[in-house]
């Protein structure tokens, strides 16, 4: 992968998880939105698709199976904290020493 290309989408993932942290937890508790479901999954796509053969490594993606009609993604802020560091994390170690 282009350095480059990972640099932003591993930005991407970090502004996601600053802004969990920095919300307060009342606005913590509820589910994430289906625009923010969809760009993280477009994230994941772009990861599997240059990492094919650690594709069964990454998280899975955000459905959005009850909530995807009302807008809502079938995740909580945590559940995608979890999984924005885990991308982040697995990303560091296929693109270290690159």
């Amino acid at each position: 992968m282009d350095a480059k290309k990972s640099q932003l989408l591993r930005g991407r993932l970090q502004a996601i998880i600053s802004t969990i942290e920095n919300e307060n937890e009342r606005n913590r508790s509820g589910r994430i939105s289906w625009s923010l479901a969809c760009d993280y999954n477009r994230i994941i796509d772009d990861f599997t698709a240059e990492f094919p053969e650690y594709k069964d490594q990454f998280p899975q993606k955000i459905n959005g199976t009850h909530g995807q009609r009302l807008g809502y993604g079938d995740a909580s802020f945590l559940d995608l904290r979890i999984k924005a560091d885990q991308v982040v994390k697995i990303v560091e170690v296929l693109t270290e020493g690159n």
